[in-house]
């Protein structure tokens, strides 16, 4: 790449996100900061996507990280569902892979939960709702006696 095909740090930023794997808007907002509003950071990361500087970056970056040992985001998606579409997995592995990709794309809840701020309660999720089953349990019991 010669000196006057140069990209900003927020653009690098952002071709950065899009060779691993996140989706154009996900990239826009780890690039730039300041766009919250997902409509106007995925409007803004398609146009950006046609820029010919940040198009030859993202290429270059995709082709340096397939002879890298390392997974891109995308590739442990991609073995994540494979898993999880294979029968032969145990179910406890499949519900781990749920959770993980879960955590990954910020699907999960809170892993602290500040009851009153007079302490704090760590529970998993998994924790929880096995928790509450046992609890609506116990009460459906005690209804019927």
């Amino acid at each position: 790449m010669s000196k006057s095909k140069k990209l900003n740090s927020q653009q690098l930023k952002f071709c950065k996100g899009i060779s691993d794997g996140l989706s154009n808007t996900a990239a826009y907002q780890a690039a730039y900061k300041g766009a919250r509003n997902k409509i106007a950071a995925g409007s803004s990361a398609t146009k950006l996507l046609t820029n010919p500087k940040v198009i030859e970056k993202v290429d270059e970056l995709r082709q340096s990280s397939e002879t890298k040992d390392t997974l891109s985001r995308r590739e442990v998606r991609e073995k994540r569902a494979a898993m999880v579409r294979n029968v032969m997995t145990e179910d406890r592995d499949v519900l781990k892979a749920c959770a993980d990709e879960a955590k990954m794309m910020g699907w999960d809840s809170p892993e602290e939960l500040n009851v009153n701020n007079t302490g704090t309660i760590a529970m998993s999720p998994i924790e929880f709702v096995c928790k509450n089953a046992k609890t609506l349990a116990a009460r459906k019991k005690n209804k019927k006696s």
